[in-house]
């Protein structure tokens, strides 16, 4: 009996398990893969590489409870006491993603006016480039948070000792995540502050708990339902022909049908949500109250949910799919992709926009001095890490092996993911490339370079990728 051991195999991903066949049949007749026979050293292998990826994970795990821990200490400031997570170290990750927005947002002006040198041209498109423009973007949160400090009405003294370490911290336990565990060190250490936040709030509820808890439970929940899976057009039926002839991994020749497209959500990102979390208290916008909805009431969540169509299309257009899917899969028949393009951006948009409504229509916790939907807001990011780390352990078990993460820089998210599924359909061994910190990095889309997007790749297949990376427009 033989198997097809392809993770992206079609078959594979829609039954969960590998496809068997007859000793005669060489290729796999839903990807064309090579089968192969297990053999009795498999187990062993595959043991070795689980207990590999169990390591890392623990050690993850381990630096996000030593992180929260520390978060959860608390300082004098003044008369008060505050925690260093809600006190230092929030501000400084919301400083570092402001001061990354101005960076990008000078950096593109820049660039599109042909102000910059000629050997600053690449910063935004090139792995040095983006190392640059994040230590810059440090740099200038560390400055912005003196200043904060410095001229806060709060005595000089430690709190503003603290600030200025806040965002050296944060990046030092995302770099030692990325060396030595699993997942996008950014996220999980920024899920490790608001986790910390979280049980925090848990405990400042006292008997309003139960309230907060459900709270979090049905984000967990809507997570699982709206946004585990990605947003699809049809059944995860693919059908193309490898071109075996020069032995070469090229693009697949894509025949017809659904192969494997898919965007994850929200398109929308959450962006119309934190306006609302910082806007609201500004204006004094009145919260929805989810009970009794007139028109005044409705009018936040109809606001929010046309500024969340509008990003939609300016993220995840059909248009704009059509131009990433089609430059990722140059065989591919255009009607196909059109199709699937206006289907898939129409579900999308639906799923995301009923993510933000519910968001908005959370029930508050009177006890707690909190902006509006601010915990169901940490509630959802920390879901979506938890289901990015879950997706790159599968990934990582399936494989077999110890994955390398493959900067690409200058990429979109789509464009990360049509990237990820033509190399996976292209390679000869069928190892599935998955896309790391991807559902995090949809809750910002474009606003989100400060989680630089990877691929997890097989040791062997990293040259190849690396070089298809160059070989692309907007990459080096």
């Amino acid at each position: 009996m033989k198997h097809c051991l392809a993770p992206a195999c079609p078959f594979r991903v829609r039954h969960g398990f590998a496809a068997e066949f007859a000793d005669h049949v060489e290729h796999c007749k839903s990807c064309a893969t090579a089968l192969s026979v297990v053999s009795d050293s498999e187990p062993q292998a595959e043991g070795e590489a689980h207990l590999h990826v169990a390591t890392r994970l623990a050690f993850s795990v381990g630096a996000m409870v030593a992180f929260g821990v520390l978060a959860s200490l608390n300082f004098e400031v003044g008369s008060t006491t505050q925690s260093l997570g809600s006190g230092v170290l929030a501000l400084s990750i919301a400083a570092v993603i402001v001061a990354s927005g101005v960076v990008e947002g000078v950096c593109a002006l820049a660039i599109r006016a042909d102000a910059l040198p000629e050997r600053l041209r690449g910063l935004r498109t090139t792995t040095q480039g983006r190392a640059r423009m994040r230590a810059l973007s440090a740099v200038l949160a560390m400055l912005g948070l003196s200043l904060v400090g410095l001229f806060s009405a709060r005595p000089l003294g430690l709190w503003q000792l603290l600030l200025l370490a806040g965002p050296a911290l944060w990046l030092g336990v995302a770099a030692l995540i990325d060396r030595w565990g699993l997942g996008h060190g950014a996220s999980l250490a920024t899920a490790a502050v608001l986790g910390q936040q979280l049980v925090a709030a848990m405990i400042a509820a006292g008997t309003e708990w139960p309230t907060l808890a459900v709270e979090m439970i049905a984000m967990a929940g809507l997570v699982g339902v709206m946004l585990a899976r990605p947003a699809r057009s049809a059944s995860l039926g693919r059908v193309w022909t490898p071109d075996r002839g020069s032995g070469a991994a090229e693009p697949p020749q894509i025949v017809d049908g659904d192969f494997g497209l898919g965007l994850t959500l929200p398109v929308t990102s959450l962006l119309p949500l934190h306006a609302w979390i910082w806007l609201a208290p500004l204006f004094a916008l009145a919260r929805p109250d989810a009970a009794f909805l007139d028109l005044r009431s409705l009018m936040p969540v109809i606001a929010i949910a046309a500024l969340g169509a509008i990003l939609a299309w300016a993220f995840a257009r059909p248009s704009l799919l059509l131009t990433h899917w089609g430059r990722a899969f140059p065989a591919a028949n255009p009607a196909v992709l059109e199709r699937e393009a206006r289907s898939l951006f129409g579900r999308a948009l639906l799923r995301s926009e009923l993510v933000l409504v519910a968001l908005v229509l959370l029930p508050e916790v009177p006890s707690l001095p909190s902006l509006p939907s601010l915990h169901g807001w940490m509630a959802l990011v920390c879901s979506v890490v938890a289901l990015d780390l879950g997706r790159e352990v599968s990934a990582r078990l399936d494989a077999g092996t110890d994955l390398v993460a493959v900067a690409i820089p200058g990429k979109s998210l789509i464009e990360a993911e049509a990237l990820a599924l033509a190399i996976s359909l292209g390679n000869p061994t069928g190892a599935r490339v998955v896309v790391q910190g991807g559902h995090h990095r949809s809750l910002w889309r474009a606003a989100g370079w400060w989680l630089p997007l990877r691929l997890l790749v097989p040791p062997e297949d990293a040259a190849r990728v690396r070089e298809r990376i160059c070989s692309e427009p907007t990459s080096c």
